[in-house]
């Protein structure tokens, strides 16, 4: 049985359920102890810590009152991943933003996104956090490599084994991010140097010994790794 950690307030309990990382558990404690959301009092301070920010952050502009504010308080509860803040509308062009929206700044690819969405609900808020939480490739780290592990949630990945060398290199890394951003939604897209590692090792055991770069597919069913290389032509 794996190790689990829980967090009761109110009668109720929440299981956690992210990284297994120090960082991670570290950054969900003070989440669930403090209030979900920071109120913003002065724009300019804030538009300053957020170009500053290498964090994920939700923020909410407008009154804080209301159908849309109760939801995003409630998506703020729930996320682990995040920092929520909420703002008045007078923050909105300071942050290049309008007034009755949910906002992400992340500090990689669009760093701003706006949620706009009729008749928004909680389930799709979510579902867009979550979505927009990792970019569209990431680098083999051991952060990464336990999304791909994980006995709760695992995701499946797509994983470029390259030296970036030469033009060749260069040319298929290229296509690999177009990929990504067509199906960033269904893989995990990871970009891999050919060291030989430890953790390459865990999806190409013959990686730093056969010709690079090449494609793997990692799959985890049923409790067994599956890992798949493509045969085909790579350019």
């Amino acid at each position: 049985m794996q190790p689990y950690i829980i967090w009761i307030a109110d009668g109720q309990a929440f299981e956690y359920s992210g990284q297994n990382t120090l960082a991670s558990i570290v950054k969900w404690v003070q989440k669930k102890s403090g209030p979900p959301s920071i109120k913003v009092s002065n724009c300019e301070k804030f538009r300053q810590k957020i170009d500053k920010s290498k964090d994920l952050n939700f923020v909410y502009f407008g009154a804080f009152e209301g159908e849309l504010f109760n939801l995003f308080i409630e998506a703020a509860k729930s996320n682990e991943v995040y920092k929520a803040y909420h703002a008045p509308a007078s923050c909105t062009e300071l942050m290049g933003s309008q007034s009755d929206t949910l906002n992400i700044y992340r500090p990689f690819e669009d760093k701003h996104i706006v949620y706009f969405a009729k008749n928004l609900k909680y389930e799709k808020v979510i579902e867009w956090l979550a979505d927009q939480s990792l970019p569209e490739v990431v680098e083999m780290t051991i952060e990464y490599v336990d999304m791909i592990l994980s006995e709760d949630n695992p995701k499946n990945a797509l994983v470029l084994f390259t030296d970036f060398k030469d033009d060749v290199d260069v040319e298929l890394t290229n296509k690999f991010y177009q990929v990504a951003k067509e199906l960033r939604h269904k893989l995990l897209f990871v970009t891999s140097g050919t060291q030989g590692d430890d953790l390459q090792k865990l999806f190409a055991s013959d990686v730093g010994v056969i010709h690079t770069p090449t494609i793997r597919l990692v799959v985890q069913k049923d409790g067994e790794l599956l890992k798949y290389m493509y045969e085909g032509d790579l350019l």
